[in-house]
């Protein structure tokens, strides 16, 4: 490890807490959309999904078996706390220092079983074996305490130095990040992804050039909790931007102004809206005693006066391509941590750092076991050793002297200035052309040289680049220029077809449903309780029209009354009344045919009327989505509506339809949104059953009006 156990690192610096879906209203999906969304749809899913899931396991174990002690309700759960991005309280912390919290019981655990820790080593190169087909041998080390080298053979090597943007001017992470494991791997041919996503925290401490501690955290639950952000002159700059531009742009403006107002002078942040209010300075000083303290060190009362701030450099999303074992292109290498890409796309939500480092270290650590029973040590490349060395020895050996903190300040400003929150496709290509010269030079330090070896690709990455459908990412390896990959999305995980179904969701709300950016969802009052409840014909229509839905073939039927009144008053689509189901199939036959997109409503009793035609559907390879109201459940007062209602599920499966049950009206939508995603992409067949409880249980007056 870099520096001493329990001590180094950036898992001891966390003070938001840990991302889990815990509570009964919170669910792993909700969890997973929140990651997708707040990554951009740039995050691998299939890592995502793992990440959220397993996320679980992780903090139960943290508590109930390493006997960390999270802050919890009155009622002695735990307690999670609203935190950036996310739809759901699910943040869960020990008050604003959680990291350090987890790294005292994980360092005890290494500590009580007598583990063997090489303490203060420095890794600087991945050393591969002799053979044609290369595989990792061992990791070369610099002994920080007596600068000698060491070179530790191994069956399996983690990668997990964390990333660390520590090139920019103003950044959170501690010293000893310098980028060394991504450039380490670079230099061994590994494919890096993303790496122009660098994560800007917008409140970072100025406590000026003579302390470390400027650019570290004050984290969002302090803007939560009451503060504002205000410029130079003391004035508030970013009321506004939630009534004048639509969600997107907001984001957007929010980076820019926040960006520009501190490039040049400081912005500041007061920490009480009412500085008067003694209660809110005793709250904010037990609620946050950590960032109190640490601003009183540096001249400054968080809890009652004005703090400078800056933005600063926080995370990097890019990393190490790897699979979902934590497996490498290398064979015996394994990533987890920051050091590893795809987990987070774009952006990575506050408190689903810790969980992923915890999470897939865990699965890094599994597979890595597994992996070493059939593996024997290799022999390792002398010349890789000797090489390696060698660039290590180069500034002591250059006649003239290094500069190295020179070199350092040169970075920093080139990537604060043309790498920054606010590019444009000019700057960056500057960035990447400044520090080739001061590379070239009197030549650069072990651990510098890994921030400098990134540099260059870091601002080739950051020029701008086209707008894609959120299943890409870029991918870089060595000195080519950067491209994106296409990536398939994998079949075998749930959340793909959940995050197709919210994309069809947002396409709906850029139609102008939603201003605000948030899921917009129509409610009516629900007889049965006080609560409000889903407007389910609403949610499907707008679900209709996201899809490009034109023409919508229907049966005259009371549960789908109001969806009917929808779609014929909305002048993009064409409704047509149907005497027979069957009428229905070729409706939508002759719709695709014409290349538009069609449904069919229907109610449950007409299901049998459809077992011959339905084979039409597969022979000649056309989509068919049915929404399908269901009779003969519960309360039916037909006993002619039983048999078909109960047999409906199954005589279209027989036919070959992938039914959908929606036993709720939440649930309508979600099914309806799957079914049209996969009956256009596959071109087959689709029907969504709404439970009778969902429409409500009719009476012969009813039915008779109709």
């Amino acid at each position: 490890m870099k520096g001493l156990l329990g001590k180094c690192g950036c898992t001891r610096m966390v003070q938001g807490g840990y991302n889990v879906a815990l509570a009964a209203e919170d669910s792993i999906e909700r969890h997973f959309m929140d990651t997708i969304e707040g990554g951009k749809w740039l995050p691998d899913q299939e890592l995502a999904w793992k990440l959220v899931t397993l996320a679980i396991e992780r903090i139960k174990e943290l508590e109930n078996e390493l006997g960390c002690f999270f802050d919890r309700n009155p009622d002695g759960t735990i307690h999670q706390k609203a935190f950036a991005g996310q739809t759901f309280d699910r943040t869960v912390h020990k008050g604003d220092l959680t990291g350090i919290e987890i790294m005292n019981r994980l360092a005890e655990q290494v500590w009580a079983r007598n583990i063997a820790r090489l303490e203060e080593y420095r890794a600087v190169e991945l050393i591969k074996s002799q053979k044609r087909r290369k595989q990792l041998a061992g990791v070369l080390f610099i002994d920080m305490r007596t600068g000698e080298y060491v070179f530790v053979r191994a069956k399996a090597v983690l990668l997990a130095t964390g990333g660390g943007p520590t090139m920019y001017k103003y950044h959170t992470p501690s010293g000893d990040k310098s980028c060394d494991g991504l450039a380490m791997a670079l230099r061994a041919g590994l494919p890096l992804r993303d790496m122009e996503m660098v994560q800007f925290h917008p409140t970072g401490l100025l406590a000026g050039t003579h302390t470390r501690m400027t650019g570290t955290v004050l984290e969002e639950g302090l803007r939560g909790a009451g503060g504002h952000l205000l410029n130079g002159a003391k004035e508030r700059f970013m009321p506004g931007l939630r009534s004048r531009w639509p969600s997107g742009r907001r984001a957007t403006s929010f980076r820019e102004r926040c960006f520009s107002s501190c490039r040049k002078v400081p912005a500041r942040t007061a920490a009480c809206t009412s500085p008067w209010r003694t209660s809110a300075r005793r709250r904010w000083r037990a609620q946050f005693k950590g960032m109190v303290e640490r601003c009183a060190d540096c001249g400054f009362d968080l809890a009652g006066g004005l703090v400078e701030v800056v933005p600063t450099a926080h995370y990097m999303m890019g990393g190490v391509e790897f699979a979902a074992d934590c497996s490498t292109a290398l064979p015996g290498l394994f990533v987890a941590g920051e050091d590893s890409g795809g987990v987070h796309g774009a952006n990575r939500l506050g408190g689903n750092g810790v969980a992923n480092s915890t999470v897939f270290g865990a699965v890094a650590g599994d597979t890595m076991a597994a992996w070493v029973r059939g593996q024997e040590f290799r022999q390792a490349d002398r010349g890789a050793l000797e090489a390696a060395i060698a660039a290590c020895e180069r500034p002591f050996r250059k006649g003239t002297p290094c500069d190295l903190e020179a070199l350092r300040e040169k970075l920093y400003e080139t990537m604060w200035q043309k790498v920054g929150i606010v590019r444009d496709g000019r700057e960056p290509r500057i960035g990447a052309r400044r520090p080739a010269r001061h590379r070239s030079g009197s030549g650069v330090g072990c651990v510098a040289r890994h921030a400098a070896r990134l540099q260059p690709h870091l601002a080739r990455l950051a020029e701008p680049r086209q707008p894609d459908s959120g299943e890409q990412g870029h991918r870089h390896r060595g000195a080519r220029a950067p491209r994106l990959a296409r990536r398939a999305l994998p079949e075998r995980f749930p959340g793909r077809r959940l995050a197709r179904a919210v994309r069809l969701q947002q396409l709906a709300r850029r139609r102008g449903d939603d201003e605000t950016g948030r899921p917009s969802r129509a409610c009516v009052p629900d007889n049965r309780s006080s609560r409000m409840q889903p407007d389910w014909p609403a949610e499907v229509h707008r679900e209709l029209a996201a899809a490009g839905v034109r023409v919508v073939g229907y049966v005259p039927d009371a549960g789908h009354k109001r969806l009917i009144e929808l779609c014929q008053a909305d002048r993009k689509m064409r409704a047509v009344p149907l005497t027979t189901e069957e009428e229905g199939i070729g409706l939508a036959c002759g719709a695709w045919l014409g290349g538009e997109r069609s449904v069919l409503l229907m109610q449950s009793s007409g299901v049998g009327n459809l077992i011959n035609v339905l084979g039409m559907v597969s022979v000649c390879r056309f989509p068919l989505v049915m929404v399908i109201t269901m009779r003969g459940e519960q309360g039916e007062f037909n006993p002619w509506q039983v048999p078909m209602g109960e047999a409906s599920a199954r005589v279209l499966e027989t036919m070959g339809v992938a039914v959908r049950q929606a036993g709720e009206p939440q649930a309508v939508a979600r099914a309806r949104a799957l079914a049209l995603t996969r009956a256009f992409e596959a071109q087959g067949a689709e029907a969504v059953l709404i439970a009778q409880k969902v429409i409500g249980i009719k009476s012969f007056q009813e039915q008779r009006s109709q």
